[in-house]
């Protein structure tokens, strides 16, 4: 049996009592893969670089055959989108902060700003309500025309030129740079450089490879069940474990389907390795496939939630989905869409340090957050002052 990872836990699970069958249950992936390792091998012997990586969330990484490289080029895309709306979160955090700080004048040029970010995301430059999780996040020739119109020139001059550099640079495929926001007051950073950074990639090479026509593939490492390409977080197996999140009303509900789902799982689980061979039993615990499932199936549940603005809910979804035990390390728990999703909770809860934790194992690898990053540390800094000052060095 070929094997994504070493073995450095415990070894296989001890074979438990036999629950009663649930065909709604016992469908998915995962009993597939245990019942019949030999699945297994031959998914990964396709391309065994780029399963590595659907499995580790390393979605950065490009696979050689179809399947990996259409998952990694799903979840890439998923996780730029998160950022995009993250950026527009921020953006928000920190006009408030500067509004609450009863400065003016650089409150009037940080919501301008925070404007035109909602406005690059395609979203309307007005509302300050969260984006949700569906909305359109492209964005349009002739709205940001429009809005970069009503600017007043003398005094937000620099912006209106940067937007300029960045749509040439979009057009271009060139690189875009704003020093001239650094003349700003508060100086800022660049408010379209995550979209074009998003835009770019989408409009790269590799975007071609279509997802072959296999439920496996579609499924396997995520959190569908059966690969379904309607299928949404849990797909048939959520229902069938009384796991649904959308619509709670506070993290102690979350908490309370979270342990039901828990204990749901257990029972399954349970079945599934008194009918699995030894090797299947080796390759459920050696590649962690019910806890990776949970993590991921807990990361989409919180996304819904933020696009519904309901942040504590996610943010306790999100703690439930975290592997501690992996520190600020990325891991196939801990992928970059969980610590985004998880920064854009704390940043709509009040906790902005949180926020600025959560980011940190992504700044090496997402070169496409360093605009959030500074301006989440903006919204931390001016949290921490106890007068009305510029938000640090830039």
């Amino acid at each position: 049996m070929i094997l994504l990872v070493a073995c450095s836990g415990p070894g296989p699970a001890e074979v438990e009592p036999t629950a009663p069958a649930d065909p709604a249950v016992d469908a998915g992936w995962i009993p597939a893969l245990m019942a019949t390792p030999a699945l297994f091998d031959a998914l990964v012997a396709e391309d065994h670089a780029g399963w590595v990586a659907v499995h580790a969330g390393d979605w950065r990484a490009t696979g050689a055959a179809p399947g990996p490289q259409a998952r990694l080029r799903e979840r890439r895309g998923a996780t730029l989108d998160h950022a995009l709306r993250l950026h527009v979160t921020a953006w928000e955090a920190l006009a408030g902060r500067w509004e609450a700080r009863g400065a003016p004048g650089e409150a009037a040029v940080v919501r301008a700003v925070a404007r035109a970010a909602r406005v690059d995301a395609g979203l309307p430059p007005d509302a300050q309500a969260p984006p949700a999780s569906g909305a359109r996040l492209s964005p349009d020739a002739a709205a940001l025309s429009a809005w970069s119109g009503e600017l007043d020139p003398p005094e937000m001059g620099p912006l209106t030129g940067c937007l300029r550099v960045h749509l040439a640079a979009r057009a271009s495929g060139g690189p875009a740079s704003c020093p001239a926001l650094a003349t700003l007051t508060p100086p800022l950073p660049d408010p379209f450089a995550v979209q074009t950074a998003r835009l770019s990639w989408r409009a790269g090479p590799g975007q071609g490879p279509v997802m072959p026509d296999n439920n496996l593939q579609h499924a396997v490492f995520s959190e569908r069940w059966l690969g379904g390409p309607a299928e949404v977080a849990g797909g048939a197996l959520g229902p069938a474990l009384g796991f649904d999140l959308h619509g709670a009303a506070d993290a102690q509900a979350v908490r309370d389907a979270v342990h039901a789902m828990d204990g749901a799982l257990d029972t399954a689980a349970a079945r599934w390795r008194s009918a699995a061979p030894p090797e299947g039993r080796a390759l459920e615990a050696e590649l962690d496939l019910l806890g990776l499932w949970r993590s991921r199936a807990l990361t989409a549940a919180a996304a819904d939630l933020l696009g519904q603005d309901r942040p504590e809910p996610a943010a306790a979804a999100l703690q439930l989905a975290l592997d501690a035990t992996q520190g600020r390390a990325l891991s196939p728990r801990n992928t970059p869409e969980l610590r985004l999703l998880a920064a854009e909770a704390a940043l709509r809860t009040g906790r902005s340090r949180e926020a600025l934790d959560a980011l940190a194992p992504l700044r090496a690898a997402w070169p496409e957050i360093k605009t959030i990053v500074e301006i989440v540390d903006d919204v931390v800094v001016l949290e921490s002052l106890g007068r009305v000052g510029e938000s640090h060095e830039h």
